[in-house]
């Protein structure tokens, strides 16, 4: 399950790695949906398709590994950059006290979101 999970990741090119001093410091990567995807997703009714994970206005964050605060800071950075014309994000946190969602939104009614100031390095066919 995982394997597959993986490469569809690959495979859409939905995956960045963080790296500092030449050393991976993190890695996420997502999937884009419709609304009804995503719900589908929170409420772990079923493993999602490949194509269902196409496009869509929702970013699922399906794996994220941060190792330190500063890391992921940077990573949600980098995610509403890649994700600006996204309307929502979501990811699944785990932490001891159990899971947990997390949520926000791209696009406000109303609300000019700027593009972040800081420099993105991707590297790749895009």
């Amino acid at each position: 399950m995982w394997v597959d999970t993986l490469k569809g990741q690959i495979l859409r090119n939905h995956y960045f790695f963080s790296v500092l001093e030449e050393q991976i410091v993190g890695y996420q990567a997502w999937a884009l949906t419709s609304h009804e995807v995503a719900q589908i997703w929170i409420e772990n009714s079923r493993l999602l398709t490949y194509e269902e994970c196409l496009a869509g206005p929702c970013v699922i964050v399906m794996a994220n590994r941060a190792l330190s605060s500063n890391v992921l800071r940077h990573q949600v950075k980098v995610t509403r950059a890649l994700h600006s014309q996204s309307e929502v994000v979501y990811w699944k946190r785990q932490t001891a006290e159990g899971v947990s969602l997390v949520s926000y939104k791209l696009q406000l009614p109303g609300v000019y979101r700027p593009k972040t100031d800081f420099q993105i390095e991707i590297l790749g066919d895009n």
